[in-house]
């Protein structure tokens, strides 16, 4: 049961190096955007135009959102290159009213070959979108930026002076594993903050598992991402990365020790093949197996929400978000006609506190979407 509850706070986190694997990268200078506040009540919109190599992001158009057209010949339908589609289902639900029709993607932050590729239906859902809305935006160097600097501490300030001197030299004992000794490693990783490198060491420790092996770039999140944009669907977020960087900035140290301890534990297990890790893993591919076979009952059962109301650490990203988001997409529903596809942590979908069920709570009919494979591509 312990293990259970530590597993899920850490996969919840995951997200904050996948998208740094996932999305562009980083500009060589820093910059500092103002602070932000989730479920902004006018989106910020990005297209496939805004999405250009060798340029740096300019203002994001904050005009109504609109669906881009890729095909510079009209006379045909526009169908982009994609990779063949698969099984993977998704946890997906419907609700909609009069005007608007919205898809919920309960999505996990990693990527490999049980929860990619996608289904026909599934991709055939993403592609008559109008609007796909995700936690943050993957093509948003200035927030990655802010995200990348917020990792690290100021000048001055050291890991060593945050955690205790064991678990800092156990720190070193994987970066060593990993990249070798006699490079510097402690001192190169003085510099980073106990939620970065937890969240790094998650990922090598899940390379010690065959089926959890993950795709490179990999996050079902970016997949959509890049789908959409290379669709020239118009995508925005809800939250934003300066929001989830500030977000594990308010930790205090003994949550974030806690934190990075339980990742270093859950590596050396992992690293010795323990029976502990096995089950861990077990419990991930159990995750992975519900969403690719849209089994939302199992899903919840293997999730286990309910564990982690104690949790100061998963109340916070969870808990605390889950009705900011349910007003963000409230206010979609109410505002913006058309189809709309969200896309977040399947965490945040499921659960009394979940979208799914405020949904239900505020009078809308939610159901999980039937498998068809009827569904032509919208042209």
């Amino acid at each position: 049961m312990r293990k259970t509850k530590k597993l899920l706070s850490l996969l919840i986190a995951i997200i904050i190096t996948l998208s740094i694997i996932t999305a562009c990268d980083s500009n060589e200078e820093s910059t500092t955007p103002e602070q932000s506040t989730p479920a902004q009540s006018t989106p910020a919109v990005r297209t496939s135009d805004d999405v250009k190599p060798d340029e740096t992001d300019s203002a994001p158009d904050e005009t109504e959102p609109r669906k881009q057209d890729s095909n510079p010949d009209e006379s045909e339908p526009y169908v982009p290159e994609l990779t063949p589609t698969g099984d993977a289902k998704g946890l997906l639900w419907e609700v909609s009213d009069e005007d608007t029709t919205i898809y919920l993607l309960g999505t996990i932050h990693l990527l490999n070959d049980v929860v990619f590729p996608f289904d026909q239906q599934l991709t055939n859902v993403i592609l008559s979108s109008d609007l796909v809305v995700f936690e943050a935006d993957f093509g948003d160097e200035e927030g990655l930026m802010y995200l990348q600097m917020a990792m690290m501490y100021d000048e001055g300030d050291r890991l060593s002076d945050h955690i205790s001197g064991d678990l800092f030299a156990q720190v070193v004992e994987i970066y060593e594993l990993l990249y070798g000794a006699g490079i510097g490693i402690a001192e190169i990783i003085e510099g980073f903050k106990p939620w970065a490198l937890s969240s790094e060491i998650m990922l090598h420790t899940l390379s010690f598992s065959e089926e959890l092996a993950l795709m490179q770039g990999g996050a079902i999140d970016a997949s959509v991402y890049l789908t959409a944009i290379e669709a020239g669907i118009s995508v925005t977020e809800l939250e934003g990365w300066v929001f989830q960087a500030d977000l594990f900035n308010s930790f205090d140290d003994d949550i974030m020790e806690e934190y990075l301890q339980t990742n270093v534990d859950f590596f050396f297990a992992a690293l010795e093949g323990s029976p502990e890790a096995d089950e861990e893993f077990k419990i991930m591919s159990d995750w992975m197996r519900a969403w690719a076979e849209r089994d939302v009952e199992g899903f919840e059962t293997a999730f286990e929400k309910d564990l982690l109301e104690d949790d100061p650490f998963s109340y916070a990203l969870l808990d605390l978000r889950d009705p900011l988001m349910y007003e963000y997409v409230l206010a979609l529903m109410n505002e913006f006609e058309g189809q709309v596809l969200i896309v977040v942590g399947a965490a945040h979908m499921v659960g009394e506190g979940g979208i799914v069920a405020r949904f239900i709570a505020d009078g809308y009919e939610v159901n999980v979407v039937d498998f068809d494979y009827s569904t032509s591509l919208n042209t």
